[in-house]
């Protein structure tokens, strides 16, 4: 996870794009496909088992956080000519970055990955069994095809 999160994440200038275009909707289902590789899980498990098996952020959320850190320095900074075209930006709904802040704000109260209420049981077995994939851990009677067979059930009920 380490070493996705440093080579695969970087995102130059990301801050400058449309955060809710087509683009950004292509990285999101990549990297919900190249987690769920890593994990070890079934193509079609949920995608809120990334967050908890991985121990990492969505790439969403890293990726708001950095528009939402990049708009704060913007407007606290000391230049008035950069505080000023950033005002002007911000509410011109012409522009990317006053289009990013106002779906930002609309989806402020929704949960993109959301798991549902008491699910920390499943996240707990389909952590165990990845590690006994991996021959962290064993669990006897099990042959391997079963173990991923309850993964499978597991992740994607």
């Amino acid at each position: 996870m380490k070493i996705n999160n440093v080579y695969n994440t970087s995102f130059y200038g990301c801050v400058l794009c449309n955060q809710f275009g087509n683009e950004f909707e292509r990285l999101n289902k990549s990297w919900n496909v190249s987690m769920r590789k890593m994990l070890h899980l079934p193509f079609n498990a949920h995608r809120y088992f990334s967050e908890p098996i991985s121990g990492t952020k969505h790439i969403i959320f890293k990726l708001y956080k950095r528009f939402l850190n990049f708009t704060r320095k913007l407007e606290s900074c000391s230049k008035p000519v950069v505080k000023n075209l950033f005002r002007i930006v911000q509410d011109d709904c012409r522009t990317t970055t006053d289009q990013n802040l106002r779906r930002l704000m609309l989806n402020a109260r929704k949960s993109y990955i959301a798991a549902p209420e008491n699910s920390d049981w499943r996240f707990n077995i389909v952590n165990e069994l990845i590690q006994c994939k991996f021959g962290e851990l064993r669990v006897p009677n099990f042959d391997v095809n079963e173990l991923y067979e309850i993964v499978n059930t597991v992740s994607t009920s």
